[in-house]
């Protein structure tokens, strides 16, 4: 009996494999046209309707949906309106179980008309141009995902309509976002930019969910009329220009978790005193959203309270102002009524106030545990060079080194991860960036930040070899020559051709087929060449009057002044790379780095007008970020420490940027190493107080970007001799802890102590050898003997 069971089992699942090998698929049919379409679609045989090419210039309601349970798959093509708004790209109309995928729909009334319509899917689309993207009337349960809904009048309206789920739409630059009128309806994690009016507007609308939405940069955050028992939650609701979120005879409404930072945070106006909200829940433990670990109200960026206990929590309520409102002919006595909040005798002339409301009273309700950043622990970062690993794709793995590497920042008690996005690897060749070094990028911050670090970018470094070309193409240049006793200046235009004259001994042209360095001996006899309006004059005068700065190189042991101006058309391609590293990362960064030690008198930069560089890398952040601030560094050690050198000395150069560029400057950093690039002793920080000195005359943050001390054998390149462990051991608590106590007696704040760097390098950025060794790490990741009172320093700040 058993076995014939058994044998009846598998005959049932043999029959079963065989229907299902030989069902049949799913009917594929295509159309080119509204016409078509429709007639597709109304065809019982076809499960799936393919759109083949684009339909344009259509002035009626293009596809009014015949059927149920079909799926248009527009791959891409357009549905395009006559520029007149005719009536409906795509229509349903008591329809069911559809799908609408894919299709570019633009110029209609309607991109797409819901009536009556349930269970249907919208995935993928893109809306534009249309007077509403997407309207559903008495629909419920559909699914709105993944749609891009770009400069509609309306982007998605939802009347009267129920349980339907909006989610990871982007919806930009229309006039509204999102409508909701209706119930127990979702909005969660979409993306609500840049429009003219409210990013989410809830009209007659009863418990419906917002959550993890970034509701930013619009008119106006979120706004509530008649709406009760919703729930808002865990939306970013930031930089919106007239306010975040407006309650008007709302309430009993749940709003926890958001955050606020717009221009003003709230507005709640009522007509009655019923204006009860719920804006926060009990505290209990949770990931919140400023990523602290307790769960209660909101976090408010104008919240003046404090969190003495260190939770995360306010120890004060967010207050939040409630303005009664009525109108003004509601009598408050026999003689007399409130207007404006003037008492008015009878007979008063209020004939012009009739048709206006007024404020008569004000109320409180409030926050009672509100969110707070916590305070860092430390201001000690520590740099790690990532570089993008030739075939790593978007979506691999970190490579292990890199995880390792973060992990062991982290154990150390660094508060930020400071690196490069070397703009050689985002855009290798011109205007062709590589995806996936940037997805690799992202990974590395969202490892760092996963692990409860910050980041610090450093933009601008290793410019690649196309933009150094560029940089060699100057609008104008201008040398100024300098020998012997000699001093004055010579300007030779492009194209001008020099006089020959006895005695001129030598002339050396630079790759630049239109720049000339001249070498004057003593005797030699000066022509002038005009250049316009302009004439030779001498070197101060002359740098004074038109405020250019003025460089001193040494070539074949003849000092000669020089100044070159970057052209236009390499600024604008650094713009163009800092604006795509702020387009991808600025959600997760605050803190930049604008370029490298640009006062290093080995670097590039320092021959290119350094502060325009600094403005073109500021201003691409600026064009794609609105929320960072910026740094930027100055090397202190040899030749850079001679008070004589009126061109290298830090200060001076410290103060040209501030004086030419301080505008895109918000922190200064010194970068100081005392025994590997000078001779000064580990605990000689006097730099300190030049620095404190120049940032509280600007008006600026100080940092100390970069310290740290190189072992390896190379003691030529030493001034204290051969390098150990012991003696990166000793510098450590040395320096660390002068740094630390100087800033403490002086009472200042340090945004930044930086540890250079993580790891030794195998392959330097430069050529010189303590470069590779500054690693509390070797080449191997093993810790070298001072690595445990590095972590003691940085658990003491």
């Amino acid at each position: 009996m058993k076995v014939r069971i058994v044998h009846l089992l598998y005959l049932l699942v043999i029959l079963f494999l065989v229907s299902v090998i030989i069902a049949p698929t799913s009917a594929f049919c295509t159309c080119d046209s509204c016409y078509s379409c429709r007639a597709a679609l109304r065809n019982q045989s076809c499960d799936v309707v393919v759109l083949t090419r684009d339909i344009v210039d259509v002035s009626y309601t293009c596809i009014e949906w015949p059927s149920n349970g079909k799926i248009l798959d527009c791959q891409g093509h357009k549905i395009d309106g006559k520029d007149e708004w005719a009536d409906a790209g795509i229509k349903l109309n008591g329809k069911s179980g559809n799908t609408i995928r894919n299709c570019v729909i633009s110029d209609f009334w309607f991109g797409i008309n819901f009536k009556t319509s349930d269970d249907n899917n919208l995935v993928e689309n893109t809306l534009i141009s249309n007077y509403r993207g997407i309207w559903l009337e008495d629909s419920s349960y559909n699914s709105i995902k993944g749609n891009k809904i770009n400069n509609n009048s309306f982007g998605i309206e939802l009347f009267n309509s129920n349980r339907n789920r909006i989610a990871e739409n982007e919806l930009t630059s229309n006039y509204e976002g999102v409508f909701v009128s209706g119930s127990e309806n979702t909005v969660k994690n979409n993306a609500i930019k840049n429009n003219r009016g409210l990013g989410i507007y809830l009209d007659d609308a009863v418990y419906n969910l917002v959550v993890e939405n970034e509701i930013t940069s619009n008119y106006a955050g979120i706004g509530l009329l008649y709406a009760y028992e919703n729930t808002i939650a865990r939306n970013n609701i930031s930089f919106n220009s007239e306010y975040g979120i407006r309650l008007q005879d709302s309430t009993n409404n749940l709003i926890y978790d958001n955050y606020f930072d717009n221009r003003e945070n709230y507005k709640l106006i009522f007509t009655s005193y019923n204006y009860e909200n719920d804006w926060n829940i009990p505290k209990r433990q949770g990931e919140n959203i400023l990523g602290g670990n307790w769960l209660g109200g909101n976090y408010w960026s104008d919240y003046e309270g404090e969190d003495r206990d260190g939770d995360g929590i306010g120890d004060t309520p967010y207050e939040l102002k409630v303005e009664l409102l009525i109108g003004p002919m509601a009598a408050m006595s026999a003689n007399s009524q409130i207007i404006l909040g003037k008492t008015v005798s009878e007979g008063s002339e209020i004939d012009e106030l009739e048709d206006s409301d007024s404020f008569v009273g004000e109320e409180v309700d409030y926050d009672w545990l509100p969110l707070v950043k916590h305070k860092k622990d430390n201001p000690y970062t520590i740099t790690i060079h990532f570089h993008y690993p030739r075939g790593w794709k978007a979506g691999d793995p970190l490579p292990k080194d890199n995880v390792t590497m973060i992990q062991t920042a982290k154990d150390l008690n660094a508060h930020y991860v400071r690196f490069d996005v070397w703009w050689d690897e985002i855009e290798p060749k011109k205007d062709v960036f590589n995806e996936n070094a940037i997805a690799y990028f992202k990974t590395i911050i969202k490892e760092v930040r996963k692990q409860g670090m910050e980041p610090l970018l450093v933009i601008g470094t290793n410019v690649p070899n196309w933009a150094q070309w560029l940089m060699l193409k100057p609008s104008f240049k201008l040398y100024l020559i300098k020998s012997g006793s000699f001093n004055q200046i010579i300007e030779i235009p492009v194209g001008k051709k020099l006089r020959t004259m006895d005695g001129f001994p030598k002339i050396k042209k630079i790759k630049n087929k239109d720049s000339l360095i001249l070498f004057m001996p003593k005797n030699a006899k000066i022509v002038e060449i005009p250049t316009g309006n302009v004439k030779v004059r001498k070197v101060v005068e002359f740098a004074k009057e038109n405020k250019i700065p003025l460089r001193k190189i040494n070539l074949k042991s003849k000092d000669v002044f020089v100044n070159m101006l970057v052209g236009e058309e390499f600024l604008n391609e650094a713009r163009e790379y800092a604006a795509r590293v702020a387009t991808e990362f600025g959600e997760e960064v605050y803190y930049y780095q604008l370029g490298n030690e640009p006062n290093h008198a080995l670097d590039l930069i320092y021959w290119l007008d350094g502060p325009k560089y600094i403005r073109a890398l500021y201003e691409g952040i600026n064009s794609s970020d609105e929320d960072f601030e910026t740094a930027v560094n100055f090397f202190t050690d040899s030749p850079h420490d001679d008070r004589g050198n009126l061109i290298l000395y830090w200060p001076f150069s410290v103060t040209r940027y501030l004086l030419m560029a301080g505008d895109c400057i918000d922190i200064v950093g010194i970068d100081h190493y005392p025994g590997t690039w000078s001779s000064e002793s580990y605990d000689s920080w006097y730099q300190l107080q030049i620095l404190f000195n120049i940032t509280e005359y600007y008006k600026k943050k100080a940092a100390v970007i970069e310290t740290g001390y190189a072992t390896g054998p190379w003691w030529w390149y030493y001034p204290d001799g051969f390098h150990t462990e012991e003696k990166q051991r000793l510098f450590i608590n040395a320096a660390l802890s002068t740094i630390k106590d100087t800033v403490n007696t002086l009472g200042k704040d340090m945004i930044f102590v930086g540890w250079y760097e993580l790891a030794d390098e195998e392959n330097p950025s430069m050529g010189l050898p303590p470069e590779k060794y500054f690693g509390i790490l070797n080449v191997s990741l093993i810790p070298k003997s001072g690595y445990n009172d590095l972590r003691s320093q940085f658990s003491e700040w």
